[in-house]
């Protein structure tokens, strides 16, 4: 469990390596004070979808994230797990899926 003894200041974080959602949901937990995110590698997806836990980052606004080979309902869930206030939302997509490219499930 986080304490605020171990909490961090941290207001923008770049982070240019592999990682999985658990390993972001780690670190975000300890980053209250996250403001703008960029990620710039491959997110390793694990496929149990359903267990990912949401988590709230109330002072989120921008966020740039690569979803490469995932389909676009795992893109709806991990989005809809992270409970900010974004403002702006940056996705590089590397996908077989064309879903993405539907317009209507972006406005959902």
């Amino acid at each position: 469990m986080v304490t605020n003894q171990r909490l961090s200041t941290i207001e923008y974080l770049a982070i240019d390596h592999c990682w999985t959602y658990n390993e972001l949901i780690s670190i975000m937990s300890y980053t209250p004070q996250l403001r703008r995110l960029y990620l710039f590698n491959a997110f390793d997806f694990h496929r149990n979808i359903q267990t990912i836990l949401p988590i709230t980052l109330s002072k989120l606004t921008d966020i740039s994230i690569p979803m490469n080979y995932l389909k676009f309902y795992e893109f709806e869930i991990i989005i809809r797990r992270i409970d900010a206030k974004l403002k702006v939302l940056r996705v590089t997509v590397q996908s077989q899926d064309l879903t993405f490219l539907n317009v209507y499930r972006w406005e959902k």
